[in-house]
């Protein structure tokens, strides 16, 4: 699987402009050794992330990850061990969806070890 473009997260369930295909799943694997559910999408960008973070499979063990079928939408993923449908969405905007609270969580602690410096 080959690396993407970070900035197609935004163009999940829309096609990028210029691009008339919708982003869709052409792969999806279970990677025992890292421990990951590894998406590769129809433009190339993979994302990768353990089961534990998704609701519902924090208890999930690799024999139940490792068979795994793409929804005909190319937007999903089932699970038939764990009888578990994961709408890719929804995931990422999940898993990515308070970045921008981060992110300015994380410029008040910066800013705040900067004034502790100069006190």
């Amino acid at each position: 699987m080959s690396n993407g473009n970070r900035a197609s997260l935004l163009a999940i369930g829309r096609p990028p402009l210029g691009v008339s295909e919708a982003l869709s799943v052409v792969a999806a694997s279970y990677d025992r050794q890292a421990g990951r559910i590894v998406v590769e999408f129809n433009n190339g960008f993979v994302i990768a992330f353990k089961a534990c973070v998704v609701q519902g499979m924090e208890g999930a063990t690799s024999a139940q990850l490792v068979d795994i079928v793409i929804s005909p939408s190319g937007l999903g993923l089932y699970f038939p061990a764990l009888d578990a449908d994961l709408y890719l969405p929804a995931v990422i905007k999940t898993l990515l969806g308070n970045s921008h609270k981060w992110v300015a969580s994380a410029v008040s602690r910066k800013k705040s070890k900067r004034l502790e410096r100069t006190v």
